[in-house]
């Protein structure tokens, strides 16, 4: 008969354990035989179909560990039934009982492991004979099917490791007998080159730093009977170093004899990556918040099971910063929360900053103040969230102490305050006396003296000491300048000198108790000193802020110097002015008398010239006595409107055909008289200058600067226009006259300088005394329209 094309029912091998009664398919018609199987209940499960189509039908719908079949069957033989079984499944046990018709070529067709053949026989030897057959079959069968799955499972496993596994003989090249899994991937060697011994594990690939500890490693493993574990390094095919990690145990033969190594071998390259990065950030870490100057502290974020409940804040650790703050140690505070650790107010307030990091998931910063030790000091602390997974698991909180900046902002607050009393000073001892007292009050310095050097200046005096300084070391001692002291040094060199240890310094001067000082310079005046009675107690800090007040000091002093050498300059001038105002007015009254009188009496040119050089003599007088006059610095101001007083000026200056535009509203604080002089001064120079027209300086007949009207004529064509404006802190005047040459803008401010015959050159001068008594700066410029602009800044403007 033809072989159908089937499918017949297996079962999983895993489901068909050797303890289960075998299935048995029985097809035939004899009674006794398929009776005798039935009885074996204990050993089989017998089913039965009567000839060729119901067993295949059977198979093809039922789970059957074997098939037993007569020779002879209603539809055919039990050798064509043989065959479309075979067809289907070549494994399954299958049994053919014999005939007594059946020819003895009959067994040569069961040579095949899955088949057996039962000769006719009587009973119960045949029933006998028939359930040996079949339970050897099947037992064949099954243990046949549960290698093969437990291989192609193995196999499975091992494609789907993140390795390899090997055996390989235990000498110390590691000769491989078999290698599996990602071999290639791992080595950059196919596992073939490493089973035949082409490369070897310990020699071409095991990185040879590694190779006598890994030996060692796998060897006391085996004294012990127990797996190992080891981690090394091997260079692949292409030339790259790859951590491995290895697990493996020896494997042993009946007797105990060491066969072979089996193992596994995984790649942890990214790993030790990972590992050494790891290492680096938590040593970093370590560092940072070790030494890091800031309290740093590490909140750990407690939420309840219940939602609303709230969560609890816990301190996990503090770093060695926080603990000298705090006076506590690290293992104190851990695992308490601060409600607990500060209490009342404070502890609440700090849990509702928490509280506010945690819900916003955000950078939360505020200012507190904490109690310490030394009393309370106040930090700038900033929260921020550790978020793991959508979650704040921890806050990171960093306090910066802002007790000394808050210190220092008081500290120069209050030297302002001083700085006043300072520029009020009337004398160096004054100067000396503020200076000790704001060491002492604002600085906290009790032990300060201030030295200011002799008329000679060979000697550092004692001008002032605080009483600290005195009662630690007695009366303070003068220094010679030129001396070792470090005092002297300081004042030489205009650098301070700072000494951790006075012990060491050998100067002849008892020092007492105090330990380290700190020296000063005041400019070129002298020095100011602190001291303590702790060694190295002066910072860079202090040494800045003294600084500060010693500037302030010298700036003191210089303004002192300056009004001395200002009231002896003034003295001359007005010693000057005298001798002007007398001595040479009354010969030039009678020599303006007698010409007057001569003129009457008779015409003459040169009576004419005589009274022109007299009314040159009389403008030179006025502008020398404004000159001596006008430069004495400004002590009386007052609140002036710069547009009103131009246009009032205007009128009293002999303007011609001049015009003039203002563009201020500006009120400036100035002293009216000498502001008034600057402005007509301006004014005439501009007017006179232009009288001319078009002509250029160097040939203009009228000097610029002449405040006086030297011929009493002007051209026909002086149509000169002149304005005043703002600038950014000050004004300007300009004209739009021929304008002054560049190389000679800056000789026109000198006294004296004038390009005409009929000049006095004194009135531009006086200008710039003016500006510079009011402390302003003045410049000369080319003007907007191609004539002269002169720009005052530094001008003190009252806000609108």
């Amino acid at each position: 008969m033809s072989s159908p094309q089937m499918e017949l029912v297996r079962g999983d091998p895993l489901d068909d354990p050797f303890t289960e009664p075998i299935r048995v398919l029985y097809v035939g018609t004899d009674e006794s035989t398929r009776a005798s199987l039935e009885r074996r209940v204990d050993q089989f499960d017998v089913v039965t179909e009567p000839d060729t189509a119901g067993g295949l039908n059977r198979l093809a719908t039922d789970r059957v560990d074997c098939v037993t079949s007569e020779h002879e069957l209603p539809d055919g033989t039990g050798l064509d039934f043989l065959r479309a079984v075979r067809a289907a499944d070549g494994g399954l046990p299958f049994v053919l009982l014999g005939s007594e018709r059946s020819t003895a070529d009959v067994e040569a067709l069961f040579d095949a492991d899955a088949t057996e053949y039962v000769p006719a026989c009587a009973e119960p030897e045949r029933s006998t004979l028939l359930a040996t057959r079949i339970e050897r079959l099947v037992e064949r069968a099954r243990t046949r099917r549960a290698v093969e799955s437990r291989t192609r499972r193995l196999e499975t496993l091992i494609g789907n490791l993140p390795g390899l596994v090997y055996r390989c003989r235990n000498e110390p090249t590691w000769p491989m007998e078999f290698v599996g899994g990602e071999c290639e991937v791992l080595t950059g060697y196919p596992a073939t080159a490493l089973e035949a011994g082409e490369v070897l594990w310990g020699e071409d690939l095991l990185h040879p730093d590694d190779r006598e500890r890994m030996w060692e490693r796998v060897q006391d493993a085996l004294v012990t009977g127990e797996s190992f574990e080891v981690t090394y390094r091997i260079t692949a095919r292409n030339g790259t170093i790859k951590w491995m990690w290895e697990r493996g145990r020896g494997v042993y033969d009946d007797d105990g004899g060491l066969v072979a190594l089996e193992g596994f071998v995984t790649d942890i390259t990214e790993r030790k990556a990972h590992e050494r990065e790891l290492r680096r950030l938590k040593e970093e870490y370590r560092v940072v918040f070790e030494h890091a100057r800031d309290s740093l502290f590490l909140i750990d974020v407690e939420e309840g099971e219940d939602t609303d409940e709230e969560p609890t804040f816990r301190i996990r650790q503090i770093n060695p910063a926080n603990e000298a703050t705090l006076g506590v140690t690290n293992e104190e505070v851990q695992g308490k929360t601060h409600s607990e650790l500060f209490g009342g107010e404070l502890g609440e307030t700090l849990v509702a900053n928490y509280r506010q990091c945690f819900e916003r998931g955000e950078v939360v910063s505020y200012e507190e103040e904490i109690p310490t030790d030394e009393g309370g000091r106040l930090f700038e602390t900033t929260l921020s969230p550790v978020v793991v997974d959508s979650e704040v698991t921890q806050i990171v909180g960093v306090a910066h102490d802002v007790t000394a900046r808050e210190e220092r902002e008081r500290q120069l607050a209050s030297l302002h305050e001083a700085s006043r009393d300072l520029v009020a000073a009337g004398s160096p001892s004054a100067v000396a006396r503020i200076t000790t007292e704001a060491s002492e009050t604002i600085l906290a310095f009790t032990n300060t003296a201030v030295r200011l050097v002799d008329d000679d200046e060979e000697l550092l005096c004692v001008a002032e000491a605080t009483e600290g300084s005195v009662s630690h070391a007695g009366d303070r001692p003068d220094y010679r300048v030129d001396g070792d002291a470090p005092a002297a040094r300081a004042y030489r060199t205009g650098e301070s000198v700072v000494v951790d240890d006075l012990e060491r310094v050998d100067d002849r001067y008892d020092r007492g108790s105090l330990r380290s000082a700190a020296y000063v310079p005041i400019g070129e005046w002298g020095v100011v000193t602190v001291a303590d009675t702790r060694p190295a107690a002066f910072g860079d800090a202090d040494i800045e802020i003294v600084g500060l007040l010693a500037r302030l000091a010298a700036t003191a002093l210089a303004r002192i110097q300056s009004r001395t050498d200002l009231k002896a300059q003034n003295e001359r001038l007005e010693e000057f002015a005298s001798i002007v105002s007398h001595d040479l007015r009354n010969p030039l009254n009678v020599a303006e008398g007698r010409v007057g009188l001569a003129r009457e009496e008779c015409d003459s040119d040169h009576l004419v010239a005589a009274a022109d050089a007299h009314g040159r003599m009389r403008a030179l007088i006025e502008d020398l006595l404004g000159l001596a006059r006008e430069g004495e610095a400004v002590t009386d101001v007052e609140p002036v409107d710069l547009g009103r007083l131009f246009e009032t000026e205007w009128i009293h200056v002999d303007t011609g055909g001049a015009t003039s535009a203002v563009e201020t509203d500006r009120v400036v604080r100035a002293d009216r008289n000498q502001l008034r002089r600057l402005l007509a001064n301006l004014v005439q120079n501009s007017v006179e200058h232009g009288s001319t027209g078009s002509r250029p300086w160097a040939d203009d007949s009228v000097g610029r600067g002449s405040t006086s009207d030297r011929t009493g004529e002007r051209a026909d064509d002086a149509d000169v226009r002149i304005e005043i404006g703002d600038l950014d802190g000050g004004f300007y005047v300009e004209d739009d006259g021929p304008g002054i040459p560049a190389d000679r803008r800056e000789q026109v401010f000198d006294a004296g300088h004038t390009t005409s015959d009929s000049g006095t050159g004194f009135g531009l001068a006086i200008v710039e005394r003016i500006a510079d008594a009011h402390g302003w700066t003045v410049s000369l410029s080319e003007g907007t329209d191609g004539g002269a602009r002169f720009e005052f800044r530094g001008v003190d403007v009252e806000a609108q």
